[in-house]
């Protein structure tokens, strides 16, 4: 997971979850807001990616 305060400045706040499920859950203590994940493959080549989003701060 990437994490950052604006969509063109993310940085890894966590390197690596286990796979649960289609739909796996994965929580971080970083502020964001903007965040992005990708999934890996065994050697760590990026196989996809998601699109950047902005965490609601309600």
């Amino acid at each position: 997971m990437l994490a950052g305060p604006n969509s063109r400045s993310l940085s890894v706040v966590v390197g690596h979850a286990r796979r649960t499920g289609f739909e796996t859950a994965v929580t971080t203590p970083a502020p964001g807001p903007y965040f992005q994940v990708k999934s890996l493959d065994a050697a760590g080549k990026v196989l996809r990616a998601s699109r950047v989003v902005k965490r609601d701060e309600r």
